[in-house]
């Protein structure tokens, strides 16, 4: 929810957050507005000033535009691929109605983050392990334990219904 209402729990949410998924209208360009001009500030310092693990999701792919309204939403979605662009943020088009692109959003958004993870896990590992003032290691991505599901399994069974 994009709300002005909820923004003063967005930093609850945000706080140690490995990915996050920015999902405005595409048929509304001032919900586009929004996250650049607050959703995005407010994000960023939690995610180190990276935009690495944010993607932008343009829901609402599945609506049809009239004639008349189809130059100026091709301008709009030149505009939002420009700027995600710039900034470094993979865009997916979406619909929460008919779930179009929803389950690769997350797919996608998972893989890159327990990717990172690995790496980090390695050069940690090549290292000799984490200093006293690091805290543990991290967990070995994809894995709960020997026997259960990948990690990332566990998390799309939890969020998608697979």
């Amino acid at each position: 929810a994009g709300q002005e209402k909820y923004r003063s729990m967005a930093p609850m949410y945000f706080r140690h957050a490995a990915g996050a998924l920015l999902v405005f209208d595409q048929t509304d360009p001032s919900s586009f507005d929004d996250i650049e001009r607050v959703w995005l500030p407010e994000l960023l310092p939690h995610m180190k000033n990276s935009t690495q693990f944010i993607v932008m999701c343009a829901n609402k792919c599945d609506l049809n535009t009239n004639v008349a309204a189809e130059t100026e939403h091709e301008k709009f979605m030149a505009r939002v691929e420009d700027q995600c662009k710039a900034r470094g943020i993979k865009l997916y088009p979406t619909s929460a109605k008919s779930g179009k692109n929803v389950a690769s959003v997350f797919e996608n958004l998972v893989d890159k983050v327990l990717e990172a993870r690995k790496v980090e896990a390695e050069l940690i590992q090549r290292s000799g392990g984490p200093r006293e003032e690091e805290g543990p290691a991290p967990i070995q991505p994809g894995r709960t334990n020997g026997d259960a599901p990948s990690r990332r399994q566990a998390i799309m069974a939890k969020c998608c219904g697979q």
